[in-house]
């Protein structure tokens, strides 16, 4: 998964959430850890367009990566988005 497809579940960097549920995740993807690194070659400054840019992002605050199958959370998500107010990785378990 990259950050395009994390963008077109509902995570824009720029709304302050992040719904990764239901995706049959064993992991939080690298690229959602990164999702905020701005690299200076990528930077485009076009206010004429109707997408949001990076002058918009926002820190994240509810992260939603429930339903997968994550069983550990590796430290960087509080190194990454400390400002996080809500974290939802219940599990549901599935029965036989």
């Amino acid at each position: 998964m990259d950050v395009s497809q994390v963008s077109t579940l509902g995570g824009r960097s720029n709304s302050g959430n992040l719904n990764i549920s239901n995706l049959e995740l064993t992991q939080i993807p690298e690229d959602v850890y990164s999702m905020y690194d701005l690299s200076t070659k990528a930077v485009v400054v076009d206010f004429s367009s109707k997408s949001s840019g990076w002058y918009e992002s926002v820190d994240l605050e509810r992260f939603n990566a429930a339903n997968n199958e994550i069983v550990e959370v590796d430290e960087r998500i509080v190194e990454e988005f400390g400002g996080i107010r809500h974290f939802d990785v219940i599990l549901l378990v599935k029965l036989c």
